[in-house]
Parts: structure tokens; C-alpha cells; sequence
């Protein structure tokens, strides 16, 4: 009796805490849109290179503060939820290839997005923000503060709020909030993209720091690289920024956009996954993890010929029985065919049992389609907003 109380008990934890996740994460976008609105129309901060900086800074605000306030509303320890375990240096010699293999990948579905999407504003702006400093501060600003803030944020309080979910479902789902909580059309996708795959990084090595070394490695060469460009060519990028116009983008780059992103899928996609492969294969082995049961996936089905075995006959007491024991013996697959059959439609003793199959939850729950609402719209704000600007 306690343990079907436990049982019951359980069921109604974990949806209530995916619950409280999702309104989690509705709340913390709510207030980094109002951070970012009451910036620029209550304070009339311009959107300038220096602005973009600030902003950055004020990620420490924008997710530091959410992460504080869930500490200490729900208690919960944030070892348990971090999960800070030493990383291999193999693993961070696989993190950062794969860092450097994706940095393309990512880049061609951020260029297809902008063009897609144009805001020459917001571009000029990200750009400025990685020229108006030394490259040093650069990387504190750009890589390093979102590598730690967002990880902890997405890889570890929203990740853990999924915990239930099947390994994929979560990376979906996290994937999706890392990408709406940027706000613009330009790096939804790509960073959505980016999200799935830290939350991957994060299960195979069970540590929130080679999510955070991806992470930095990431958004690090991606600055170095911009940086030293820029620098080489500053009078020619000043002068490009001041001869935008509404509309600089035509159909044929679009066109063109989207061959060189095929061409770059073509090249990048299979040295993605072989390292992929190699890095999953390598932490397998070092966790003792084995490919016929797939990590964080629900536990098998019983088959419902199951139900008739005897008790001492299932795999549980299997294991228990000395070796010299028979094995049990298994009905035909034509049996087994007969018995699924009469099963599902009710019929005498071979009825369906008691307990119905626990429905798997939808993907898209009424609380999830808010927080894409409000991102998208807040987005699309933005975007007519900085067209307004321009014209």
C-alpha cells in the first residue's frame, strides 16, 4: 500500500515540476523583455555598440537574478542540479573539435536567418559591441559571461525541470527555451540548434562544465575570428554601416545563402558526427553505458504476454533463481501475436490490464506555445521596430 501511495505521489511530482519549469522559464522572459524595453525606451539607451556591451553585462541581471530566485523559492541544493564533475581532457579535446566542426554549421543557418529576417541595426550593433573593445574583454563579455550564465540557466535549472522527459524530448525542449530567450530572428534558430546539442555534451560526460567549455569555445573563436577582421578592416566596415539601407538583402543571396549552407551541411555534417560518434562512443564505455537501452529513455514495455507468467518466472526472479534451474519458456511469436491481439480488443482472460499505459505527455503543452507567443512577438517587435529605425 505504501508503495502504490509512493507511486501516485511520484506521478503527481513530475508534472508539476515540468509545470513549474515551463512557468519558470515564461517568467525569466517576461523580465528580460521588460530589462531590455525598459532599457531602451524608459532610460532611452541608444542601441549603439557601447549599448550592446552593457547589455551583455546585464546578463548577469537578466538570467543571475532568475537563478537566484529559484534557489531560494525552491530549496533545492545547487550541486544536485549543477552537477560540477570533472571533465576528461579527452572529452575537452572532443568538445572543442566539435566547437570548432559546428562553428560553420552554425554560421550558415545564422546567415540564411538574417537574410530571411534582415536588421542591419541589430547586425551593426553585434558587430560594433566585438569591435569597441580589446579582444580580451571581448571574450569575458561575449564568451565567457553567457558560457557560465547560460549554462547554469538552461543546461542546468530548465534541463533538470525536463529531467523526465526522454533524453530527446529534453533536448528539444531546452533547445527551443535556449533559443527563444534570444529574443531575435537572427540567432533563434541557430542557437536553438546549439542547444540541443550542449544538452548531448551534458548527458554523455553527467558535467555542466563541458557544456560550458562548448559553450565558450563557441562564441570565442566565433569573436576572436570577428575581431581580427574587423580589426584589418575597420574603415571598411565603419563605411558599410553607414551606407545600410532597408532592404540590402536580394533574392539571389538569399539563393545563394541557402547553396552555401547545403555546401557547408555537405562538408561539416558527416565530421560532426563521426566526432559525435566517437565522443559518445568514448563516454559509453567510461560511464559503462550499453547501446541496447538507450540512456534516459522510459524502461521497456512488459510484453504483454507477461502478464500470465508466473511471478517466479519473470526477469526479477529469474535473476534470483540458481543457474541450475530451466530457463522459463517463451509462447511462440504466433502466440505472442494471438495474445497482443485479443488483449487490445478486451477479450475473456486475455483482457488488458487494470492499469492503463501512462500517455506520453504532448511536446507542444499550452505552456510551452506561451513562451513561443511571447519571444516570437517580442521579436517581431523588434525586427518592425529596427525597420522603422532605418527607413
Amino acid at each position: 500500500m505504501d508503495t502504490a501511495g509512493e507511486t501516485i505521489r511520484h506521478k503527481k511530482r513530475v508534472p508539476s515540476k515540468v509545470k513549474w519549469t515551463y512557468l519558470f522559464v515564461i517568467g525569466a522572459l517576461i523580465f528580460s523583455i521588460a530589462i531590455q524595453l525598459s532599457s531602451a525606451f524608459l532610460f532611452h539607451i541608444p542601441r549603439t555598440g557601447t549599448y550592446k556591451a552593457l547589455a551583455d553585462f546585464w546578463e548577469i541581471a537578466l538570467l543571475g537574478l532568475p537563478i537566484l530566485v529559484f534557489f531560494l523559492a525552491t530549496k533545492e541544493k545547487p550541486r544536485a542540479v549543477f552537477q560540477f564533475h570533472a571533465v576528461s581532457f579527452k572529452n575537452i579535446a572532443y568538445i572543442v573539435l566539435l566547437a570548432i566542426l559546428f562553428i560553420p554549421i552554425s554560421g550558415a543557418i545564422g546567415q540564411v536567418s538574417r537574410l530571411v529576417f534582415p536588421n542591419p541595426v541589430l547586425q551593426n550593433a553585434m558587430r560594433n559591441a566585438v569591435s569597441a573593445y580589446p579582444l580580451w574583454l571581448a571574450l569575458i563579455i561575449v564568451a565567457l559571461q553567457p558560457a557560465l550564465l547560460e549554462e547554469l540557466f538552461f543546461r542546468g535549472i530548465v534541463r533538470d525541470g525536463f529531467d523526465s522527459y526522454p533524453l530527446k524530448r529534453q533536448a528539444l525542449l531546452v533547445g527551443i527555451c535556449f533559443g527563444l530567450f534570444h529574443l531575435n530572428f537572427a540567432q533563434i534558430f541557430y542557437a536553438a540548434v546549439l542547444g540541443v546539442l550542449m544538452v548531448y555534451i551534458f548527458y554523455y560526460t553527467r558535467s555542466i562544465i563541458a557544456s560550458m567549455v562548448f559553450h565558450f569555445a563557441t562564441n570565442g573563436i566565433d569573436v576572436t575570428i570577428s575581431h581580427l577582421l574587423v580589426s584589418r578592416a575597420s574603415t571598411t566596415v565603419t563605411a558599410a554601416a553607414k551606407t545600410v539601407t532597408a532592404n540590402p538583402y536580394s533574392a539571389g543571396s538569399l539563393i545563394g545563402a541557402v547553396i552555401s549552407l547545403g555546401i557547408l551541411l555537405a562538408i561539416f555534417i558527416p565530421l560532426v558526427r563521426v566526432t559525435y560518434q566517437s565522443f559518445v562512443r568514448y563516454n559509453k564505455i567510461r560511464l559503462g553505458m550499453t547501446d541496447s537501452v538507450p540512456p534516459l529513455l522510459p524502461a521497456p514495455t512488459v510484453p504483454v504476454y507477461a502478464q500470465y507468467v508466473p511471478a517466479e518466472m519473470q526477469p526479477a526472479a529469474r535473476a534470483a533463481t540458481p543457474a541450475t534451474s530451466p530457463p522459463p519458456t517463451q509462447p511462440p511469436v504466433s502466440e505472442q501475436r494471438n495474445i497482443a491481439a485479443a488483449s487490445s480488443e478486451g477479450l475473456g482472460p486475455l483482457a488488458a490490464p487494470a492499469t492503463p499505459p501512462t500517455k506520453e505527455p504532448r511536446l507542444f503543452t499550452p505552456l510551452l506555445i506561451t513562451a513561443i507567443i511571447i519571444a516570437v512577438s517580442f521579436a517581431t517587435f523588434v525586427q518592425i521596430y529596427d525597420t522603422l529605425i532605418i527607413r
